[in-house]
């Protein structure tokens, strides 16, 4: 009967809506820190849990909950922060509130002030800009005190109304998964999860679990502004679908389900393709392997590659457009998120952009530096951002080395000039042209745009990224040779 009443519960099916509330809970709440306990996410010694408590209805029956479940000798301590977003007058009493409902139950309470930018509320929305501000503040508060969860008191409504939203939005697999009900957490802390424990129980339970306890609980105003898509679902979508088909709460929680399964099978697809596509490090894929896969499986790397890289997903248009321009094509380039994207040979490099404003402009090369070398080991070339590094005494054997003596004596020009320009890679080697030598050590020409060349008058002495000039070397040999630094890594 327990494994059956868990099964229900985790598909939001809450199972005993007809009996005792309170018992109802309690029981969920119990059921969900035993199960937590017994695949070790919770430890046995004393362990510290976090809730979100903005002190309305849904909140404070499960602090009260946790409260109770805790005097039972349960070995955790229990922390409650109230995050204070500023946003409407009315929120002003309710830290006071929090904290007095919380101390009666001999729990802590902390109010967290946060701002919502103007621009975050521009980009994303009033709604999605304060709840990404207020997990913020939480995730910062849980890392601080070591927090081994945080717990969110969502319940099974709350999935319907996420499942309706990302429904009307085209959302993928991932998304109609809903809202998980237990997570890693990495923001709150290494070994931090976020925990939903009431997902499997309806609002009306948790309403009935209130009134029966006498609960207070802060009234939000916005709760009723049907300008907001949320409220609006709430409002007057579900009501409606509560009329027209009385079973459908049950039938799209198991429809979630399913497709969260589903949607498990494709990762665990999408995973191993992912390897197969990547090379030695994140910002790299193997353009011919993605080429390889049909066009569903090509998309769902992408969007892994992505969520890697920490972008938002673009939309499937602009999915299409960078498929084509770098899986589907010799060479191309995309720009997402602030980042460049482009194909070269059979390789897709990623590389972070300077500024997040996509811009249409070709990059440019920094213009010339004149430079004088004191014998100094390096000197910063602010221009190229980086350093030229003089090394003596390492190239003499090799014979690609300079007199020390003679390059002091030289005014030294940092460049980017490359027409006509040649180099002798080595002693032995014929006289090449830059692009011919860039091109066979692989170096794609967005990469060398921030590689310098450094001139003694006419005579190119280094190019970075290959090396000496030889000529040179066999014309005035010694020891010193010259090594370029990056500050931010050429990618």
């Amino acid at each position: 009967m327990a494994s059956s009443r868990k099964a229900s519960a985790a598909r939001g099916l809450d199972p005993n809506a007809a009996g005792d509330p309170v018992a109802n809970v309690d029981r969920t709440v119990a059921d969900w820190l035993r199960a937590r306990s017994d695949t070790g996410r919770m430890p046995s010694e004393p362990t510290l849990l976090m809730i979100a408590f903005s002190g309305g209805l849904d909140s404070s029956v499960l602090l009260d909950a946790l409260a109770r479940q805790r005097a039972r000798g349960d070995q955790w301590s229990l922390h409650a922060v109230h995050v204070h977003h500023g946003l409407q007058p009315a929120a002003d009493a309710w830290p006071e509130h929090c904290r007095a409902f919380a101390e009666v139950r001999g729990v802590v309470c902390e109010t967290l002030q946060v701002r919502v930018g103007a621009r975050q509320r521009q980009r994303d929305g009033l709604e999605a800009a304060a709840r990404a501000a207020r997990y913020e503040a939480i995730a910062d508060r849980a890392r601080a005190l070591g927090a081994r969860a945080v717990l969110t008191a969502h319940h099974a409504d709350d999935q319907l109304e996420t499942l309706l939203m990302r429904l009307a939005r085209g959302t993928g697999l991932d998304g109609l998964g809903g809202i998980p009900d237990d997570q890693p957490w990495p923001q709150g802390g290494e070994h931090c999860r976020l925990w939903r424990p009431l997902l499997g129980l309806s609002r009306a339970t948790l309403e009935r679990s209130a009134v029966a306890l006498k609960l207070s609980f802060v009234q939000d105003p916005s709760n009723t502004d049907q300008a907001m898509t949320r409220n609006a679902v709430r409002q007057q979508v579900m009501p409606a679908l509560d009329r027209a088909l009385p079973n459908w709460r049950s039938g799209f929680l198991r429809a979630r389900t399913l497709l969260d399964e589903a949607n498990h099978r494709l990762e665990e697809q999408t995973r191993a393709d992912l390897l197969q596509c990547q090379l030695a490090d994140h910002q790299h894929l193997n353009a011919v392997a993605l080429a390889g896969l049909s066009g569903p499986r090509r998309r769902a790397v992408w969007r892994a590659w992505f969520g890697e890289l920490k972008l938002r997903m673009p939309s499937m248009h602009r999915l299409d457009a960078i498929d084509r321009s770098l899986a589907l094509s010799a060479s191309g380039e995309a720009l997402h998120e602030g980042w460049t994207f482009r194909r070269w040979r059979d390789t897709v490099v990623a590389s972070p952009a300077m500024s997040v404003i996509e811009s249409s402009d070709p990059p440019t090369e920094p213009g010339d530096v004149n430079v004088v070398w004191r014998g100094e080991p390096s000197l910063r070339i602010e221009a190229w951002g980086g350093w030229l590094v003089f090394n003596l005494d390492t190239g003499r054997d090799l014979g690609i080395g300079v007199d020390p003596d003679w390059l002091r004596g030289q005014s030294l020009r940092v460049s980017a000039q490359r027409s006509a320009a040649s180099l002798r890679i080595a002693p032995k080697a014929r006289s090449r042209t830059l692009k011919g030598l860039y091109q066979s050590a692989a170096i794609p020409p967005w990469v060398r745009l921030g590689l310098p060349l450094v001139f003694a008058g006419d005579d190119l002495v280094y190019a970075a990224g290959l090396g000496m000039n030889c000529t040179i070397s066999q014309k005035m040999p010694g020891g010193l040779v010259l090594d370029w630094h990056p500050a931010e890594p050429l990618v």
